[in-house]
């Protein structure tokens, strides 16, 4: 198998298998996790906190919110306040550790039997959110909560990743779409997991920038055969990116995919797409394509009406750009 990058892409070499949970017993309740950087997430946990005692007894429920190093001394100021609700524990770490190694932290310091993993920029919807958890995790090893977007949080200037948002929810979040691929495009956003998945797999901590940790986090799960369900029990997404940071991330996770491009493969859209590209001949015109259009691209996406199409065709472009730069081709 070829590599691609730095990173040793097999799935077996680039699994967690090295820093897995250790085996039961386990204790019977709750741990949620969220991990935070530079966002103040106390009205979540308060709403968490409330609805953990009313449906968990004492004692068998905890929060654990970890903050990887934030650089903005008011948000971590806010985020103390998350010490004083019952049954909750706010970490300051000294340094960064990056979105994979914070997440196996908070998973390996769980003492429940259940861990939901929550991003610190939701917002709670349901008034029965853990309950509806609760009644379905005996069931299955992994179940997927959902994404949804309000127009509350649309601004001048996210305007590119509402739309992304919006349109998501349109297509690859509906429960049917979902439940007929649990593990395309798998986030844990908003999941909760029997603790013995983890035994299994957990986050790869080769990948330090963003993107793509989940996907392959899901690559692994479902090569193990966990049997995992999506329900209609979503949070909102209140942290929608200003099309600056959109942009910034999405470089950022092209490169990341680059290097996971042999243990991501097919549950890549990009991936899929390139693997046509190739094999119709026509890459190396995507990627001189992308090197001409690049600038109108981000014009146009920085607009007040930015085009889906022409983001994922900017996409396509430059992680097109991205291979055919580094003369790597996709494994035989």
């Amino acid at each position: 198998m070829a590599s691609y990058g730095n990173v040793p892409t097999s799935i077996g070499s680039i699994s967690g298998s090295s820093i897995k949970m250790g085996s039961g017993p386990y204790v019977e309740g709750l741990t949620v996790i969220i991990p935070t950087y530079n966002f103040i997430c106390v009205p979540l946990v308060q709403e968490l906190c409330r609805q953990c005692r009313q449906y968990l007894s004492d004692g068998h429920y905890e929060i654990l919110v970890y903050d990887d190093a934030s650089t903005d001394l008011s948000t971590l100021t806010a985020n103390r306040a998350i010490h004083d609700l019952p049954g909750c524990t706010f970490l300051e770490n000294p340094f960064n550790k990056g979105r994979s190694r914070l997440r196996n932290q908070l998973i390996r310091d769980a003492r429940f039997q259940y861990i939901l993993i929550i991003d610190s920029d939701a917002e709670v919807c349901s008034p029965s959110f853990i309950q509806t958890y609760m009644e379905v995790i005996a069931d299955y090893d992994i179940v997927i909560g959902g994404i949804q977007t309000s127009e509350r949080y649309r601004r001048s200037d996210n305007l590119l990743r509402f739309r992304y948002e919006m349109a998501a929810n349109r297509s690859i979040r509906q429960l049917d779409y979902c439940n007929q691929h649990p593990y395309w495009h798998f986030s844990t956003f908003n999941a909760m997991f029997h603790t013995k998945v983890f035994q299994q797999a957990m986050y790869n901590e080769t990948i330090t920038g963003y993107g793509f940790e989940d996907t392959l986090l899901g690559v692994e799960l479902e090569k193990a055969g966990f049997r995992a369900i999506h329900i209609n029990n979503p949070l909102i997404h209140t942290g929608i990116d200003s099309t600056d940071s959109f942009l910034e991330k999405t470089e950022e996770s092209l490169q990341n995919l680059f290097q996971l491009y042999d243990a991501i493969g097919s549950y890549s859209t990009l991936c899929r797409w390139y693997e046509r590209l190739k094999r119709w001949h026509i890459h190396r015109l995507m990627a001189l394509w992308h090197t001409w259009a690049e600038e109108w691209e981000r014009k146009h996406l920085y607009g007040k009406h930015p085009s889906l199409r022409v983001f994922n065709l900017y996409k396509l472009g430059r992680f097109t750009q991205i291979m055919v730069e580094n003369k790597k081709r996709p494994h035989q």
